[in-house]
């Protein structure tokens, strides 16, 4: 794994933390990450229903234009809020597949997905796993998740 490969491993655990453990300056440029795009890390960390979620509702909760709250959320993170929500999305996923009984199709929709088609192709693009050979395999399988090139748009 390149030196870039892991920075964006990294990245994607520390979106997950509680705000409180995010560093202080961004891992891009040695300047404090701005209190909006922290902020909006809470936001998402904490949101029940991310189905309902788009760029331009999140940018009103921190007073930001959609096109601006894309880009300093890039600049600070490393990668797009639509990638980081996906995650997000993948993260519920992955608890529910441990902790209920529920089909995998009523997984992706609880998680915010709404095609249980784009639910199991992101979380095998992602963690390299079907979500039904994660739930049978268990957690020790799963592999960090991949940050590919073509997804951080």
């Amino acid at each position: 794994m390149g030196p870039n490969r892991q920075a964006d491993v990294k990245l994607t655990e520390t979106i997950w933390k509680p705000v409180s453990d995010l560093p202080q300056a961004s891992p891009f440029r040695q300047q404090p990450v701005d209190w909006r795009v922290r902020a909006v890390i809470e936001f998402l960390s904490t949101a029940e229903d991310l189905s309902i979620l788009d760029c331009g509702m999140i940018g009103q909760r921190v007073h930001l234009s959609r096109s601006r709250l894309r880009h300093l959320f890039k600049q600070h993170v490393g990668f797009s809020l639509q990638y980081a929500l996906k995650l997000i999305k993948l993260q519920k996923a992955t608890i529910l597949l441990r902790h209920s009984y529920l089909t995998v199709k009523e997984i992706g929709a609880k998680a915010g997905f709404n095609d249980a088609s784009h639910f199991v192709r992101d979380f095998k693009k992602v963690y390299g796993l079907r979500p039904s050979e994660f739930r049978l395999q268990g957690e020790h399988c799963l592999k960090r998740p991949v940050i590919a090139g073509s997804a951080n748009k």
